[in-house]
């Protein structure tokens, strides 16, 4: 039996390092998407950094981001999603420590 007829709810995550330029320029990017439009797409945005609660604010004020925003310092989340460390790119953190974004969807369960 299925649920309502509503739109799935689906959630971007994305890790990202707060002191590379690179997801610096991506998040710019999402922040300048209007609440009102994720709103009506039933869609979150979800950052989640990997350095310390202390660079929220101060990334979020470089970027214009205002959407959901964590941090992860150990790095906990990357770990169980399988996540592969990379070339290094990022002057914070684990360098090597890749970003990547996730859509995470509803499950559909049976009855």
């Amino acid at each position: 039996m299925q649920g309502s007829m509503a739109a799935p709810s689906l959630t971007p995550v994305t890790r990202q390092h707060f002191l590379c330029y690179i997801c610096k320029e991506y998040v710019e990017d999402l922040a300048k998407i209007p609440k009102s439009f994720l709103q009506e797409a039933n869609v979150t945005l979800i950052v989640i950094g990997q350095s310390s609660y202390h660079h929220i604010e101060p990334f979020c004020k470089l970027t214009g981001y205002s959407h959901e925003i964590y941090v992860d310092p150990e790095r906990e989340i990357y770990k169980r999603l399988g996540m592969k460390r990379g070339e290094e790119i990022a002057s914070s953190g684990d360098p090597a420590q890749q970003g990547g974004t996730l859509i995470l969807g509803p499950v559909e369960e049976s009855i």
